[in-house]
């Protein structure tokens, strides 16, 4: 028994050693193969562009990896991040991106042609806001192992760059950069080349045209769309594209080039990620050749484009496709928003979509929840995101029971409100809107980033949507010759354009070189077109203020203003915005519009004499000066400030000179103007 037992523990030690052997071993060999793996990826080959810059340029940083992959745009097979430190206490996450440099030929009357100019590399994009030293270095998890690099340094210097741009501090309706200026956006749509209108310019070869262009006539905003229906998407089908989740190269490189042809003339871009045509099939379709349609290897039925805002695949491809615009343009200061959609209501199926079916509805507001939330858990700038409705909607019934996207505007990671008006009432439709939004959003910023006259005639030479879409051409013009001479004179953009900066924001009309640019093959001829010249006014009229010691530019923001208490005279529509210490009204002659069977006021020869305006809500028995402004030319005050006073009822009677087509003026309390000397004011007292 004894002789048994000593046998079963001599044996029991002999198998514990074993397996304790094999363990070890087994141990020895995952050691092995984990360092194997580590070491065969390598971070390597790293370029930096400058190491050397100012505030607000931008830190490039290519490298190569000594490994491939199946798919380098998809973060869970490949994850590069750079860690960029300029203080001990915070840090920033930039991600690295798939990158390949091109060559760009041809861009007039056809297509541009992209031809490899290098190798593909990987690419981290910084932007740094603030000077000093600063490090970072790269991190890198794949399915094949990991890599980091040793710390590298760069040097900032202070510029005068203004930087991003947020939402005002103090009054969320409006912007300001990050060193504080407010930001009034002001311009049009160029949203991409357009289907073979003239002049005919794609891709880049149209940017380094318009925005030179724009920038010389004080456009500070533009819109662009990352689509197809313009050739820019970076991911569809065809022979440029890899497929679902993987993206064309070339077609980003080309995004590349008309960002930095943008930010170089000074104009922020509005950047559109998605377009209703993507995801319809019953609204100028383009779902059939969608890379998320099953067709061509999606996850979303053919039949059912509704479901691409709730196939989980769907969504996760989404994110990625998110996470690259992020990675790869996020660091641009220029770029305004994220636009997540342009007009959202047209997606969906003929029989099931936001008109008809609540539950698809529903759907596509939390799609965008989910959206926002994430670009805002990803974008290290944290831009602003907003998207986009051509939402019908009727006063009397009351916006939240009849609008299809009421709550959406409420969802707290969607910044601006977006909608686009095309009516044949543009000045009411936009005041009415206008107030409404600001009366139920109170804390929200908004935007018309479309507008234009409702029978589109700025896109087609005829006034009904049978005609071919070939730009405005005043010679075949078939409607009245009056709305042909307000076409021409752009009465319709320029009232739109005030009438929405005395709303607080700003409209941009639609048609670009359709309408607004010059056409000798559409007999658009100088000195009528381009319109460009309606811009300059409304920058001069916000940049030089009554108040210029102290005030360098209009801070509407600061000043609360409330849409403006007026009665005008018969002959004078009018619209504004003010408090009891000042006020900013524009004001036209109620015959110059599109909409009136009357003839532009210059054309006509039509001058208003003895008409006034009347502008409630002032201080009472109050001392006030005006400033008229010009409207037209490049624009400006228009003759010597006046003094005025107003009433014990705090009403103050606005006698302007004669004019034509409109004016705008501005008007302060006059001891609010602590930069002029009281003798000034005596001088100015007498001279009126």
């Amino acid at each position: 028994m004894v002789i048994r037992k000593e046998y079963y523990k001599y044996m029991m030690t002999l198998f514990l050693s074993f397996n304790k052997r094999i363990l070890l071993l087994f141990l020895i060999i995952y050691y092995l193969l984990n360092t194997k793996s580590n070491s065969a990826i390598e971070i390597k080959d790293i370029e930096i562009n400058n190491n050397d810059i100012s505030t607000y340029e931008t830190l490039e940083i290519q490298f190569d990896l000594s490994t491939t992959f199946t798919n380098p745009f998809d973060s869970e097979e490949v994850n590069i991040v750079g860690i960029f430190s300029q203080s001990e206490y915070s840090s920033q996450t930039c991600y690295g991106f798939w990158y390949q440099p091109y060559s760009i030929s041809n861009g007039v009357s056809g297509d541009e042609q992209y031809l490899s100019a290098g190798s593909p590399r990987w690419m981290i994009r910084y932007t740094p806001h603030q000077t000093g030293r600063g490090s970072f270095y790269i991190n890198l998890n794949s399915l094949y192992g990991y890599a980091s690099c040793t710390s590298l340094y760069f040097n900032v210097s202070p510029s005068s760059q203004p930087g991003f741009i947020r939402l005002h501090e103090t009054n969320k309706r409006y912007f300001q950069y990050d060193n504080g200026k407010v930001y009034y956006p002001r311009g049009h749509n160029v949203s991409g080349s357009s289907f073979g209108t003239h002049p005919t310019l794609d891709g880049v070869t149209a940017a380094r045209f318009y925005y030179p262009r724009l920038s010389a006539n004080q456009i500070n905003w533009s819109r662009f769309w990352l689509t197809n229906v313009y050739k820019n998407a970076i991911e569809w089908t065809g022979d440029d594209y890899p497929g679902p989740g993987a993206y064309s190269l070339a077609k980003a490189y080309r995004t590349d080039e008309i960002m930095e042809a943008a930010r170089i003339n000074g104009v922020n871009i509005h950047f559109t990620l998605n377009d209703f045509r993507q995801v319809s099939n019953w609204a100028d379709i383009y779902w059939p050749q969608s890379p998320y349609n099953a067709l061509n290897g999606g996850a979303v039925p053919n039949g059912r484009p509704q479901d691409f805002f709730s196939n989980t695949t769907s969504k996760s491809l989404f994110k990625r496709y998110l996470r690259y615009c992020i990675s790869r343009w996020g660091h641009l200061p220029n770029l305004f928003a994220w636009e997540l959609f342009n007009e959202v209501e047209y997606t969906c199926d003929t029989q099931e979509n936001v008109f008809t079916n609540e539950t698809v509805k529903n759907d596509v507001i939390e799609w965008h929840r989910e959206m926002a939330q994430y670009i805002k858990s990803m974008d290290p700038y944290h831009h602003l995101v907003t998207t986009s409705s051509d939402d019908p909607w009727y006063a009397q019934y009351g916006y939240f029971n009849y609008s299809l996207f009421s709550t959406l505007w409420l969802i707290p990671e969607i910044d601006i409100i977006q909608t686009h008006i095309y009516t044949y009432d543009i000045e009411d439709d936009l005041n009415n809107e206008c107030d409404l939004f600001r009366t139920l959003y109170p804390n929200k910023a908004h935007m018309i980033g479309e507008f234009g006259i409702q029978s589109l005639p700025e896109f087609n030479n005829q006034t009904t949507y049978s005609s071919i879409g070939d730009g405005f051409d005043p010679t075949t013009f078939i409607g009245t010759t009056t709305q042909r001479d307000h076409l021409i004179e752009g009465t319709h953009l320029h009232n739109g354009l005030w009438t929405a900066l005395m709303n607080g924001t700003m409209a941009g009309l639609w048609w670009w070189d359709y309408y607004i640019e010059a056409d000798t093959t559409r007999h658009r001829m100088e000195p009528q077109f381009p319109l460009y010249y309606h811009y300059p006014p409304l920058e001069a009229y916000m940049r030089i203020t009554m108040n210029p010691d102290q005030i360098p530019f209009e801070d509407w923001p600061n000043y609360h203003l409330s849409p403006s208490d007026l009665i005008p005279s018969s002959r004078i529509r009018a619209c504004g915005m003010s408090n009891s210490l000042r006020g900013y009204l524009w004001f036209r002659d109620t015959q110059n519009d599109y909409f009136i069977e009357a003839e532009p006021g210059d054309m006509a020869g039509r001058t208003l004499t003895d008409e006034y305006i009347i502008l409630k809500g002032l201080v009472p028995d109050a001392k006030f000066t005006l400033q008229y402004f010009d409207t037209y030319n490049s624009g400006g005050p228009l003759g010597a400030p006046l003094i005025s006073y107003s009433t014990p009822e705090g009403e103050l009677g606005i006698y302007p000179p004669p004019f034509q087509r409109d004016l705008a003026v501005k008007i302060m309390k006059t001891d609010v103007l602590t930069s002029v000397g009281e003798t000034q004011w005596k001088y100015l007292e007498l001279m009126n």
